[in-house]
């Protein structure tokens, strides 16, 4: 099992193509043109449009799988039978120092979930 999610060779490629399509301000830009994402990226890759409600542009093969549907084209909110949950950066993060501690980073996302739930009841 992988210990450290930051050597994951998806995640180290993710790296490198925003690197690569990287714009003079630092920003990564990306026009949406499929043929320049690394081939490897694609079945477990998500896109989604955030303006001026969340539209899913893409999502591969193995995400759908996961999913049980594909929910490319339809708006966030839309696609029942499962949440979807958009993960922060210091979420991550922290799900990592969890696991270091040897606890479940799962307890986390259900952490999340569950005030989601509480939110919209």
């Amino acid at each position: 099992m992988l210990h450290n999610f930051f050597a994951a060779p998806d995640f180290l490629a993710l790296l490198r193509f925003w690197d690569r399509v990287r714009a003079p301000s630092g920003v990564a830009v990306w026009d949406g043109d499929f043929a320049i994402v690394p081939a490897e990226l694609l079945p477990n890759l998500i896109v989604a449009a955030w303006s001026p409600v969340p539209v899913y542009r893409y999502v591969g093969r193995e995400c759908a799988d996961r999913f049980g549907a594909d929910p490319t084209g339809l708006p966030n909110g839309t696609f029942t039978g499962t949440v979807i949950l958009f993960v922060t950066t210091e979420q991550l993060i922290e799900m990592l120092f969890i696991k270091e501690r040897g606890e479940d980073p799962s307890d986390l996302i259900i952490d999340m979930i569950e005030r989601f739930y509480l939110q919209h009841e």
